[in-house]
């Protein structure tokens, strides 16, 4: 605690009321990853409000040798949340460094802060000629959060790595570096252009500021609907999306959910009538999909273009995928329309047959298009809830204080349809045995990158169900590295890494933690050995 007491009490000049907690305010949650078993203690959080101040603390840290976990805004949900791998760290919360920098109305780029988050942005750009990758996240995480951790979004600059700079990190010992010189923002460039990454998915540093790159309005924005006609499809539907992709005729980030992943945006886990142990009755899932018109794979993303370069686009989507699925294209306008008039009949119309019911799922499927429109919305997070007892559960807030459970498995594939039916496959395999249900999202973030993104649900307050949860992911993580399925990310509950995968790139990792962070002062035990 010597340390809490001196960032607290000294150099009031340097500090604009940081505030540092006891285990009685906020401690327990900072703590808890919820994955699972998985929970660390801390020794105190601190939120500061400027680099300045984050300066101070490191170099406060780093002379009495206290390790601090950095955090943008601690909703890193499904790989550990704020929860540190290793005990015995101070929480360094910076979403109170929410600034909105600088903004380039001409390139189109903006200059933030770790607490600015997706809706801030989304707001601040609405009346621009430019709007953000949107993740299905939601508008309160934070944007450099999601890029550090390596996430991605929905459009053309939705493989976020690539369109973004450092301009401001601060080292362990509070020293200040910028990896990207003031003036017209070009990319990339200088002696920095392939630094950047480096302090992705890493521990050597704390970045503070980066310079984001933006998408612009177009005048044609469309949306193209894909629902698979059989499970048996997908396959060829990755093969014919990686032709696509390769020929620019989709530039987007496509994702394709599978019935349990669409399901869960609209219904939850039946506890009065489904057996948790063995999963849902069949008949009852058929009955629900047939209800909700929800095919057994689902693929929505826009088409980019003007107004013939976009209906060019469209129509040869739907020449390509034709034998395999049916292929909606829809202007974004006509769902606002549609919208717009079931809000009025839902006011003025009540009489009308499941008139309330209907306007609702409008309603979720507008606010789910707007995402492409960057426009963030909570609508994804609503399969969190999948097997949460509370039946009108609260998406406005973190699931995880409303005591979802979910671990999200993100192997890395190629984009060859074989090779995503095995890994399904071997999926299924597992959580059939456990009793689970798989919900999937495919994404093609390349015409050669595949992610996939495997959500298991879990009743948080079921120990036995949660510690099987537990079990069957480590069972899945071994098996997708015996396959050599390398995952995108990494949870803390699997941190240090002892999986005796990527030697090579952790021991040359290990050389760099050790000249930049002699003392390992910053996150230990985060994606390392």
């Amino acid at each position: 605690m010597e340390v809490q007491e001196k960032i607290a009490s000294h150099h009031p000049d340097q500090l604009s009321g940081i505030k540092v907690l006891s285990y009685n305010d906020l401690l327990e949650n900072k703590s808890c990853s919820g994955l699972g078993l998985h929970h660390r203690e801390i020794l105190g959080v601190i939120y500061p409000e400027s680099s300045t101040e984050v300066q101070f603390i490191m170099s406060t840290a780093y002379k009495h040798k206290t390790p601090v976990y950095p955090v943008s805004c601690g909703k890193n949900w499904g790989y550990g949340k704020s929860c540190p791998p290793k005990e015995g760290c101070i929480i360094l919360d910076m979403h109170k460094m929410n600034h909105i920098i600088d903004f380039d109305p001409i390139l189109g780029s903006v200059e933030i802060e770790p607490g600015v988050t997706q809706g801030q942005l989304s707001q601040f750009l609405k009346t621009t000629d430019w709007m953000i990758d949107c993740t299905g996240a939601g508008p309160d995480t934070s944007i450099i959060g999601n890029i550090l951790e390596r996430g991605f979004g929905h459009s053309p600059l939705g493989y976020r790595v690539r369109h973004f700079a450092i301009t401001e990190l601060i080292l362990s010992n509070g020293e200040n570096y910028s990896l990207s010189l003031p003036g017209k923002y070009i990319g990339r460039v200088g002696l920095s252009a392939g630094i950047h990454e480096i302090f992705t998915q890493n521990n050597i540093g704390i970045v503070t500021k980066i310079r984001l790159e933006l998408v612009p309005r177009l005048e044609c924005s469309l949306r193209c609907i894909i629902k698979l006609k059989s499970h048996a499809t997908i396959g060829q539907y990755i093969n014919a999306m990686r032709e696509l992709k390769s020929e620019g005729t989709v530039d987007a980030l496509p994702h394709i959910g599978n019935h349990y992943r669409m399901l869960g945006m609209f219904s939850q886990f039946d506890f009065t009538n489904w057996n948790n142990k063995t999963g849902p009755n069949t008949s009852d899932i058929n009955s629900l999909l047939r209800k909700l018109k929800i095919s057994p794979w689902m693929a929505t993303f826009s088409i980019f273009g003007h107004t013939s370069v976009a209906k060019a686009k469209a129509k040869r989507i739907k020449r390509r995928l034709k034998k395999i699925a049916n292929v909606y294209v829809i202007s974004y306008s006509f769902f606002q329309k549609t919208q717009s008039l079931a809000n009025w009949f839902s006011n003025n119309a009540s009489w009308i047959p499941n008139i309330e019911s209907t306007n609702k799922k409008i309603t979720e499927i507008s606010k789910a298009m707007g995402i492409f429109e960057g426009v963030p919305d909570n609508v994804a997070l609503k399969g969190c809830y999948w097997r949460n007892r509370n039946s009108k559960p609260r998406i406005d807030v973190d699931p995880i204080d409303n005591g979802c459970g979910f671990f999200w498995l993100a192997p890395s594939l190629p984009m060859i349809g074989k090779d995503i039916e095995e890994c399904l496959s071997v999926t299924e395999c597992e959580f059939d045995k456990a009793g689970f249900e798989m919900a999937v999202t495919l994404t093609a973030v390349t015409s050669r990158l595949c992610q996939a993104i495997i959500s298991l649900y879990y009743d948080t307050s079921n120990y036995d169900e949660t510690k099987l949860a537990h079990e069957t992911i480590k069972k899945l993580r071994k098996q997708y590295i015996d396959y050599g399925w390398i995952p995108y990310r990494r949870a803390v509950d699997e941190m240090p890494l002892d999986d005796g995968i990527e030697q090579d790139a952790l021991s040359l990792r290990k050389i760099i933690k050790q000249a930049i962070d002699p003392q390992n002062s910053i996150a230990p035990g985060r994606y390392e050995c």
